[in-house]
């Protein structure tokens, strides 16, 4: 209904709702969203560009997971869990327009640093152990000294966060999800996420006992 023209009554004819109808205004956002980084805008800014791949990625899940092809094709359990990652995605770059501009950039960059030097000690570790023949980036490194260079980039990261305004880390090179969440406001959203998504992420026989029923004693199972 119009509020400034209460003659004005479209309930009729779109069913009466009480929600905002996000299919249609992620569509509309999509339609306005530059989503094209540049190289010379990752120069001036890696966290602004962090947040245009958020976005994006944002928009594209919400526009697919409501194509009604999809969804009577592809059961929500396998979608459910990237509403993680979206939320996580949210609250991040939530932060880094709080910031500082310089600081938002450097914390991106070490998080990325930290992340890469991690999957590299896991892949050396694994393949060492599994075909020693396989070649890794980094791999040549000795462990001891990609442990060592880890250290170094933890302590950078806690550095960086205390700078940001969390000074109670404790042992954590980083905070909790939930606190920066509540450092930007998120903190109900995170938390409502978090639960919802925990449940298909992590071992739940509840979620499990609801799978695998059929029709017949022998099968086939859905």
């Amino acid at each position: 209904m119009d509020v400034t023209n209460p003659t004005t009554d479209t309930s009729s004819q779109e069913g009466d709702r009480d929600h905002f109808d996000f299919t249609a205004l992620f569509s509309e956002a999509d339609t306005h969203f530059a989503r094209s980084a540049k190289l010379r805008d990752f120069e001036r800014s890696p966290s602004s560009v962090l947040i245009t791949s958020a976005v994006a990625k944002c928009l594209d899940f919400n526009n697919l997971v409501n194509k009604k092809s999809l969804t009577e094709t592809v059961p929500s359990v396998f979608l459910i869990s990237n509403a993680r990652t979206m939320c996580e995605d949210l609250i991040y770059c939530s932060l880094f327009r709080q910031v500082d501009q310089q600081q938002s950039d450097a914390l991106a960059m070490t998080i990325n640093e930290l992340a890469l030097r991690k999957n590299i000690l896991t892949q050396t570790r694994f393949f060492a152990q599994n075909n020693r023949g396989q070649p890794t980036l980094g791999g040549f490194t000795a462990t001891s000294q990609q442990t060592t260079e880890i250290k170094s980039v933890l302590k950078k990261l806690s550095d960086q966060w205390q700078s940001c305004g969390f000074d109670q880390l404790g042992r954590r090179p980083s905070p909790p999800v939930s606190q920066i969440a509540n450092r930007v406001g998120l903190k109900t959203t995170y938390e409502y996420i978090y639960y919802l998504t925990s449940n298909f992420v992590h071992f739940n026989p509840g979620q499990l006992f609801r799978m695998g029923w059929g029709p017949k004693a022998e099968g086939p199972f859905t």
